[in-house]
């Protein structure tokens, strides 16, 4: 009906699959992400499309409001209207916060994406990838721009972090590990900042089991043994 959309089907093979598959069939000059369950604004594609007529920045950063009944805003007033950011002071900030990694919550230049990429050693992992893919992101961008307007709208009482995944942690930690060198040299105490996030993961896991009635202690174990996260414990206690 409309020759502008497009619709493609694979296997399901996780959403980090799905979204490169994506970016390797899109042809436009930016790129910008809407999950099934959310929606954007009725103004978001104007407002996104005259900011990047006044800065063709590489990245623009806009705010997310959280649907739950009620209108809650997950993140607003980052960073000044319109301000040009330094990519460092994002990523210094990018292991240890939420407002910079959804993928929903930016539209960048489809070729600082690394379309071609391989990220299939990472497609067993069902929680992370947002994090995943802005890494590189930042980190191939040279400008960085914000516009302070509400253009993404998520749905709080759907998608996977409403259910119980034993295989929560090793995501993040497994993730978090494919990225670590890379930002190494451009990340302020990395070692650090890498801690608090393996700490972050391993305590969502536990939350996680409000969402299940089997609870097994054994899970517990597992996190408590794993080596990367007494690694972070005891960076993190002697820090």
């Amino acid at each position: 009906r409309y020759n502008n959309i497009h619709v493609f089907h694979q296997k399901n093979m996780g959403l980090l699959c799905a979204r490169r598959e994506g970016l390797k069939k899109s042809s436009g000059e930016y790129i910008m992400f809407c999950d099934a369950d959310d929606k954007i604004s009725d103004k978001s594609l104007s407002l996104l499309s005259n900011e990047i007529d006044n800065s063709n920045a590489d990245v623009i950063l806009y705010n997310i409001m959280l649907l739950d009944g009620h209108k809650h805003p997950f993140y607003e007033h980052l960073f000044k209207n319109h301000q040009l950011i330094d990519k460092k002071v994002i990523l210094n900030e990018i292991w240890t916060t939420l407002k910079y990694n959804s993928m929903c919550g930016k539209i960048f230049k489809r070729s600082i994406a690394d379309i071609n990429k391989d990220y299939s050693s990472m497609y067993k992992n069902n929680f992370g990838e947002d994090f995943l893919q802005s890494v590189y992101i930042f980190l191939n961008c040279d400008s960085i721009d914000y516009l302070d307007e509400y253009i993404y709208y998520y749905r709080v009482s759907s998608g996977m972090m409403r259910h119980y995944n034993k295989n929560y942690y090793t995501s993040y930690r497994d993730i978090a590990n494919y990225v670590y060198n890379d930002l190494n040299y451009i990340v302020d105490d990395n070692d650090i900042k890498y801690s608090i996030y393996i700490l972050n993961a391993a305590c969502g896991q536990i939350m996680q089991f409000r969402f299940t009635e089997e609870f097994d202690i054994k899970e517990f174990d597992k996190i408590y043994d794993d080596y990367y996260f007494m690694k972070s414990y005891r960076i993190a206690y002697n820090s």
